[in-house]
């Protein structure tokens, strides 16, 4: 009898990860995007957001991106980022920090927007600050339209707008510039 059960219980087994695979199957061939998209307004499917996140990332340049932000959120196309620290490493040049309130990185072209306090730091070194900075990665290029306060040790510069390679690290401060000098 307790041969029968065994048999009976495997093939009870056998029965459903047989089923499990045929709907995981039916599942997949239905677009595995389905498969973990969230439910609108409902509170099933997979986590969307995110707290204590770190990305690295390095690219066939060598250069190295650190990203921390303390909460994320996936979002179709993007990722929204809370308190977010972005750290670029480029061709063994010093490091650049990007500190602000807010970011959004658009999924494929890698642009990024951050808002909200933005500090940039180089160990050059500068300190950028402004409310909104947009990274545009195809020209690998830092700019903004907003007011900005540049400033070094010995150089404090008040402006409308900047634009900056990071490759070269050109700098152009657009309009209404103010600049005083130690």
């Amino acid at each position: 009898m307790d041969n029968v059960l065994k048999k009976g219980g495997y093939f009870f087994l056998a029965f459903v990860l047989a089923v499990l695979a045929v709907r995981g199957v039916r599942m997949l061939g239905n677009g595995a995007n389905e498969m973990f998209r969230p439910a609108v307004g409902k509170n099933i499917g997979v986590k969307s957001r995110f707290e204590q996140i770190k990305l690295t990332r390095k690219n066939e340049k060598g250069e190295i991106l650190n990203l921390i932000a303390r909460k994320a959120r996936i979002k179709p196309g993007k990722i929204e980022m809370e308190d977010v620290k972005a750290v670029f490493t480029t061709n063994g040049q010093k490091p650049l920090t990007i500190v602000a309130k807010e970011g959004e990185i658009e999924d494929g072209s890698e642009n990024a927007v951050f808002r909200g306090d933005v500090r940039v730091e180089s160990t050059k070194p500068f300190v950028l600050e402004t409310e909104r900075l947009d990274w545009i990665a195809e020209s690998r290029l830092l700019s903004t339209d907003e007011k900005i306060k540049f400033h070094s040790d010995k150089t404090l510069i008040f402006g409308k707008g900047i634009r900056i390679n990071v490759d070269s690290q050109n700098v152009t401060i657009l309009s209404s510039v103010n600049a005083y000098f130690n």
